[in-house]
């Protein structure tokens, strides 16, 4: 915490220093809402031989927090980019940033150079352009704002859309009302989305002077395709309401696009943006974007994946946590299989915990993955997969991806025989853990064409060669028996942690990831490797493999393949 004698030599040291002309105490705590300070100083620095006020304000974790700089009044130097309406300068992405805390007045010295740079760079127009990259700040600031949810797809087309109003206040608008389930409570009414054209930029206005109904028409009609322009004549025939709302996107010159709206009350004899057309009020609405194509993004999510259709076999430790890295992946339509329930027992192995104890694990995070997140399909079958089969209930071809995390080297031979015999059937990634954290597999089959797949790791190296079935993947010796019990016969499991579930999940799904996006045209076999200091103080024996690096291991990723495997193998003719 900052001390008033460390402040006192910090003020002293920029006097001497001469970082501020005229510099004096302030005697005031808050300079500003959200913006505390428990010391403030004000001096002026020389824009172009023009002399503006700065304040400086520390607060109370300063030097470990920067100093929060202030240009009064925010339009000493005209209206430019990168100072909020309080007069709060942005001077520096604040982000990952590394400041030298022991040197509080280095901080402080930069802070202000950044900051005349800044506002020099104002003066000139020199950065004039980031009024539009950050268009949606500066609108958020003006007088009388309101604020709304977005739900809105930002085409290239203008549309209808539909605003929805609790009681006597706008809260959302929408495209289709399916995305927002969540406001039943609301009247919903009519609006329109109007994209301005990509080769004209909209710059915002003064803080304290927002457009006139003259000026935002001209803004529209001015920077309109051909297309919107008739659209709006079509609008213009319809029954004039009291309140209208037009939504307004552009593309800024990032590449992004901002998106903002107006509202107009008392509207009389046509719509506002005609000429005939009265308003009483002119309101600006900021957005809070919840659309897919913002959130997916920022959440390291693809677009691309949007289409794309996974089914995840063995919804256990690993699944668990594969069905919720898909989603956030970009997958948006999923298939959840297993016919198992969650034990009580499970609760610290299992992504769901313990709130959801008992009913069938498809079903408990089907309801959580829709919970936490919008724009998904998810599909929840609570048999066992064998019996979809069977019952002919599950098609290969129906899926772009299928990931098997079931546990059940029986099962998933059987699986991965399907596969290979079945027309059109999609690549296929196994995946499975080893016990006491000593590693992770996943591995890819009917990928491109090229042979490889589960069978390969259990074929044994001399076709003549008779012995028990062994995964030649696995970092432990053949012959050895995991399964622990704490009570009886039914309280059998295989020792691992949820880290090593959460570790597995990621790296099949990386692998997902990589096959959806056509990075990956073959079929390896990826693996992680843990401490092996529990397995070993265990009394198990590690295998060869495991000796290996990482680095080796990945070299290695395509060399288990087996060119006589029955199910993959070389084809020759007789």
């Amino acid at each position: 915490m900052l001390q008033l004698n460390e402040f006192k030599v910090i003020f002293k040291r920029v006097c001497e220093l001469n970082l501020l002309s005229y510099a004096r105490c302030v005697s005031f705590k808050s300079i500003s809402e959200n913006r505390l300070s428990i010391y403030t100083f004000e001096g002026y620095i020389s824009i172009e031989s023009q002399q503006v006020s700065l304040w400086v304000s520390l607060d109370n974790f300063f030097p470990l927090s920067l100093p929060n700089i202030f240009l009064k009044p925010f339009d000493a130097l005209g209206f430019i980019p990168h100072i909020a309406k309080n007069g709060w300068v942005c001077y520096v992405q604040n982000e990952g940033l590394l400041s030298d805390r022991n040197n509080p007045v280095g901080i402080i010295r930069d802070a202000l150079f950044r900051t005349k740079q800044l506002l020099l760079d104002g003066l000139s127009h020199k950065n004039r352009q980031d009024f539009l990259d950050e268009f949606e700040f500066y609108w958020g600031q003006l007088g009388n704002v309101q604020s709304l949810e977005s739900f809105i797809s930002l085409g290239n087309k203008p549309q209808r859309i539909i605003a929805k109003k609790f009681k006597d206040k706008y809260i959302a608008i929408t495209d289709c009302d399916i995305d927002i389930h969540n406001y039943e409570q609301c009247t919903s009414y009519s609006a329109i989305y109007l994209p301005l054209n990509s080769n004209k930029f909209v710059f915002p206005p003064s803080f304290n002077q927002f457009w006139t109904l003259e000026e935002i028409r001209n803004v529209i009609f001015s920077n309109s395709s051909t297309e919107s322009k008739q659209f709006l004549k079509d609008i213009a025939r319809k029954k004039v309401k009291n309140e209208e709302i037009v939504i307004l996107s552009q593309i800024t010159p990032n590449g992004n696009t901002s998106v903002f709206g107006i509202l107009f009350t008392g509207v009389e004899l046509a719509h506002p943006l005609m000429e005939a057309a009265k308003v009483k009020n002119i309101i600006p609405l900021s957005l809070s974007r919840r659309d897919k194509n913002y959130l997916l993004p920022r959440g390291g999510s693809q677009i691309e994946f949007n289409n794309k259709r996974v089914a995840l076999i063995g919804c256990g430790s690993v699944g668990g946590f594969i069905s919720q890295d898909i989603i956030r992946a970009g997958v948006q339509n999923l298939t959840l299989i297993d016919k198992d329930i969650l034990e009580p027992a499970n609760t610290f192995r299992h992504v769901m915990g313990f709130n959801h104890s008992y009913p069938k694990k498809v079903l408990a995070l089907k309801k959580e993955i829709e919970i936490k997140m919008p724009y998904i399909s998810i599909t929840a079958q609570d048999k066992s997969i064998e019996e979809l089969i069977a019952n002919k209930k599950f098609h290969f071809n129906d899926f772009d991806l299928i990931i098997v995390a079931l546990g059940v080297p029986t099962i998933e031979l059987y699986l991965n025989q399907l596969c290979h015999i079945t027309k059109d059937s999609p690549p296929i990634i196994f995946t499975w853990l080893e016990p006491y954290g000593i590693g992770g597999h996943a591995l890819l089959t009917n990928n491109g064409g090229c042979n490889g797949c589960l069978e390969c790791l259990y074929l044994s190296d001399t076709p003549e060669q008779e012995e028990t079935l062994f995964n030649k993947a696995s970092f432990a010796e053949k012959g050895q028996t995991f399964a622990k019990t704490l009570t009886a016969c039914g309280s059998l499991f295989t020792p691992y942690s949820a880290l090593d579930s959460a570790q597995t999940a990621i790296l099949a799904t990386r692998l997902a990831i990589s096959v959806l996006n056509n990075e990956e045209r073959d079929n390896p076999i990826l693996s992680w490797k843990g401490l092996s200091k529990n397995f070993l103080q265990a009394n198990f024996k590690l295998s060869s493999r495991y000796s290996q690096t990482e680095n080796e291991l990945f070299e290695k990723r395509y060399s288990y393949k087996n060119d006589n495997c029955p199910i993959c193998g070389v084809k020759t003719d007789d």
